[in-house]
């Protein structure tokens, strides 16, 4: 397995360029910025590839519009944070209303 060297020192937002990631038909909009990446780590770039055993984002969803279609993770963890704002989540076969403060997360196959 190869090794790579990550940025020990802290990282800062408003140094990280935001991507937007947008649909053709404009129903799913979503800005993000890859915190681990800013510190060093590659795109999708697990430990089996010499990085971070996790990736994490900070990504804003314009009102009105969805995240991307439901879809599942077989091999991922995923855990959302909701800091402002609020709207409607599908965890599994659930659909949960969430709010600013709220936390979940989803295991593989979820």
């Amino acid at each position: 397995m190869k090794t790579r060297q990550f940025s020990t020192h802290p990282g800062n937002l408003s140094r990280i360029e935001p991507v937007d990631r947008l649909s053709p038909g404009g129903r799913y909009h979503l800005r993000r910025r890859n915190l681990s990446q800013a510190l060093g780590a590659e795109k999708d770039d697990g430990p089996w590839q010499g990085g971070p055993p996790f990736d994490v984002e900070e990504v804003t969803i314009p009102a009105g519009k969805s995240n991307f279609p439901f879809h599942r993770h077989e091999a991922v963890w995923e855990f959302y944070w909701i800091f402002g704002g609020e709207g409607t989540a599908r965890i599994g076969d659930k659909t949960v209303s969430v709010g600013a403060g709220d936390f979940f997360q989803c295991p593989p196959g979820c």
